[in-house]
């Protein structure tokens, strides 16, 4: 928050959206600090009571500071994955019909009301504000996203390799993307700029199947798939794994200690609520 304040009295506004800009402002990457914010919120609401309860105005205050710092710090992987939450929500309790209606109608019309902005502030939950001015950041017509050429170097990567069964490494991948990048990006300077930052995936399940091969991938998705089934019915632990691995469709969190130690806390989370299961059970 300091460091904020820094921005805006050197330069009159707070221009996070800048990708630059916001790694000198922000003490972690702005995706890691949209993760903690949704996790920060599914807390509150879960530790809310339905009934009166003191502390419940100090949940509640919690998840509007965040919403807030969603809105500040301009997540797009936080917006979408909020809205993406509020909607499964409606698969839980009573009139789930008119409740998933409610619900779509006020998606579908708040996304209209964002794409017919053309404030450069709404726009920036859309894609990024246009840095192609800037030498350095990647010309694009529309936003500064190193993702669209990643994913395109990982899929050709793909299938160059064919079945990869044992995977070509951690180091093996990186090199193969660098390689990529160097072959695939015309432009001089964003090629210059994507050689200097090695971008890893920017996909934790690409990475499984890049890295490890196909066996480290299915091995993955199993434990996705069933913890989803075998936690169907509890919304609060459906929605921690929906945010993990939506944030796993953007981002390596294996690769850096703070992804690490999100994905041990969604862990912890499980095992909390599976020894109160059997706790349960055992009682009656």
């Amino acid at each position: 928050m300091y460091s904020i304040v820094l921005v805006i009295n050197q330069e009159g506004i707070f221009n996070i959206g800048n990708p630059l800009r916001s790694v000198d402002t922000l003490l972690i990457d702005r995706q890691y600090l949209g993760l903690l914010s949704v996790i920060s919120i599914l807390v509150s609401y879960w530790s809310m009571k339905k009934t009166y309860d003191a502390n419940n105005k100090y949940y509640l205050a919690n998840i509007i500071i965040n919403l807030l710092f969603v809105f500040l710090i301009v997540s797009r992987y936080a917006v979408v994955a909020l809205l993406v939450l509020a909607l499964v929500k409606q698969f839980y309790g009573q009139k789930r019909g008119l409740r998933l209606g409610i619900a779509i109608a006020a998606i579908a019309v708040l996304s209209v009301i964002v794409y017919s902005i053309k404030d450069t502030s709404a726009k920036r939950f859309i894609y990024a504000e246009d840095y192609a001015t800037n030498a350095l950041l990647v010309k694009d017509n529309n936003s500064f996203d190193p993702r669209k050429e990643i994913w395109s170097c990982a899929v050709s990567i793909i299938k160059d390799e064919g079945l990869l069964v044992s995977g070509l490494g951690f180091e093996g991948t990186k090199n193969t993307l660098k390689n990529c990048y160097q072959e695939q990006i015309q432009d001089a300077n964003t090629k210059e700029w994507f050689s200097k930052k090695k971008y890893n995936s920017h996909n934790q399940f690409l990475d499984f199947l890049m890295s490890s091969g196909i066996i480290a991938l299915a091995l993955l998705l199993l434990w996705v798939i069933y913890t989803f089934f075998k936690n169907r019915n509890n919304y609060n632990l459906t929605a921690f794994l929906i945010a993990i691995v939506a944030f796993g469709m953007i981002e390596n969190f294996f690769h850096r200690q703070i992804g690490a130690y999100y994905f041990g806390f969604f862990l912890i989370i499980l095992l909390i609520e599976h020894k109160k299961s059997i706790a349960s059970k055992t009682s009656l």
